[in-house]
C-alpha cells in the first residue's frame, strides 16, 4: 500500500492579444493564481502472496540481526570468564608459591640452627637458598598477570580499572574459587542449537527461502488499485474551487527469461524449547 500528497501553486497570465478588449471592460484574461491540493493512493493486492514472503524475510533478517548482537554478548562474556580464570590462576599459584617461600623459610632456619652448633655446613644449604630465590623470582611475574587480569576485567565490564583495583578485587579470590568434582554433560544436539551462530545461519536461510518465493510470486499478475483526489481553488475568488477524484485499476504482467521449479523446498520447523534463554 503507497499513499502520497501533493501540493502546489500555479500563477498565470494570459496576453490580452488573445481576445480583443470590448470597450470600457476589464481584460477578460487577468492574472490567475491557482492553488491545489491532492491525494493519492495505491493498493496492490497480494495475490501471490510475495508481499508476505518480503515480510516474513525481513522477520528472518530482523532475528539474524538479533542473534548477531547475542553472539558479541556471549564473545564478550567469555572474554569476561577467561579473565576470571586467569586471575584465579594466578592467585592460586601465587599462594602456593608463598607456602613453599614459608617451608623453605622454615627449613632454613632449622639450617642455620645446625650451622652454628656446627652439625652441618654452608655449602649444605646453598641449594636450598638458591631454590627460594628462584621461587621468590616467580611472585612479581605472578602479581603481573593478576594485575592485567583485573584491567581485563575492568575493562570488558566498563569500570574503572584503578578503582577495581583499589576495591581488592583479587584478595582472597583463591580461597573462594573451588574447582567442581563433576560437571554436567547435556544433549549435544540441544547445546548446538544454542550456539548463536547457528541461529543466524538458519534465520539468514529461511529469509533467502522467502525472498526466493517473493521472487516467484513477482512472475504473476498483479491487481492494483489506484485513487486520486484534488482540490483546484483560484485565489481570491471564494466561489471558483473545485473538487475532482479520480479512481481505477491496473494489472500488470512480468516475464522470466529463466525456468523456475514449480515449488521451493519447505523449510522444517524449529522444534519448542530449545532455544536460548536470552533477554530481547
Amino acid at each position: 500500500m503507497q499513499g502520497g500528497t501533493s501540493a502546489g501553486v500555479q500563477r498565470l497570465r494570459e496576453s490580452s492579444q488573445a481576445q480583443p478588449p470590448v470597450f470600457i471592460t476589464p481584460e477578460p484574461f487577468g492574472d490567475q493564481t491557482i492553488a491545489t491540493l491532492g491525494a493519492d493512493f495505491a493498493w496492490e493486492i497480494d495475490l501471490a502472496r510475495g508481499s508476505a514472503a518480503n515480510a516474513r524475510a525481513a522477520g528472518a533478517d530482523a532475528e539474524a540481526m538479533l542473534w548477531e548482537r547475542r553472539q558479541t554478548e556471549a564473545a564478550v562474556a567469555a572474554q569476561v570468564v577467561r579473565a576470571w580464570l586467569d586471575l584465579a590462576r594466578a592467585e592460586q599459584l601465587a599462594h602456593l608459591l608463598r607456602q613453599r617461600l614459608a617451608a623453605m623459610d622454615r627449613m632454613l632456619a632449622i639450617g642455620a640452627k645446625r650451622i652454628a652448633y656446627g652439625a652441618a655446613l654452608s655449602a649444605d644449604f646453598a641449594p636450598l637458598e638458591r631454590l627460594r630465590a628462584e621461587t621468590e623470582g616467580e611472585l612479581p611475574l605472578l602479581d603481573h598477570a593478576a594485575r592485567n587480569a583485573v584491567r581485563r576485567i575492568a575493562v570488558l565490564t566498563g569500570e574503572d580499572p584503578v578503582a577495581l583495583a583499589a576495591r581488592g578485587l583479587h584478595k582472597g579470590l583463591a580461597q573462594i574459587l573451588v574447582t567442581p568434582a563433576a560437571l554436567t554433560v547435556h544433549d549435544p544436539r540441544a547445546l548446538l542449537r544454542l550456539r548463536p551462530d547457528v541461529q543466524i545461519a538458519e534465520a539468514r536461510l529461511i529469509a533467502a527461502f522467502e525472498r526466493a518465493g517473493a521472487s516467484r510470486a513477482a512472475l504473476y499478475p498483479s491487481l492494483s488499485l489506484v485513487a486520486r483526489l484534488l482540490w483546484t481553488r483560484r485565489v481570491r475568488c471564494a466561489f471558483r474551487s473545485a473538487l475532482q477524484s479520480t479512481g481505477g485499476s491496473s494489472i500488470s504482467v512480468r516475464c522470466a527469461l529463466a525456468s523456475v521449479p514449480p515449488t521451493l523446498p519447505a523449510r522444517q520447523p524449529r522444534p519448542s524449547g530449545t532455544g536460548a534463554c536470552w533477554s530481547r
